[in-house]
């Protein structure tokens, strides 16, 4: 339920790329953008930094432990703060 919330904060951005581009294109395309950019950050091994990767890091599919501080709190309450407030722009 924890990894869920966060996915759905972690999505206001898109709302924000769909009102921008008047339709559903320009917020698919970011989507493939940040999944692609999660996947390589995590891979080099930066992806506690990279609020879209938290979710996955957190649920513990990586296999490695991941410990969830105010870091990580702050990356997606400004990531979903920033697109909500962009949305209502």
């Amino acid at each position: 339920m924890i990894v869920s919330g966060i996915t759905i904060l972690l999505s206001a951005p898109f709302g924000f790329f769909a009102s921008f581009g008047r339709g559903y294109l320009l917020s698919l395309g970011a989507i493939f953008i940040i999944l692609i950019f999660s996947q390589i950050i995590v891979a080099i091994g930066y992806g506690e930094y990279f609020p879209w990767s938290v979710p996955v890091l957190y649920s513990g599919i990586t296999g490695v432990p991941f410990k969830f501080d105010t870091l990580h709190s702050a990356l997606i309450a400004i990531t979903s703060l920033t697109g909500i407030l962009g949305t209502w722009w």
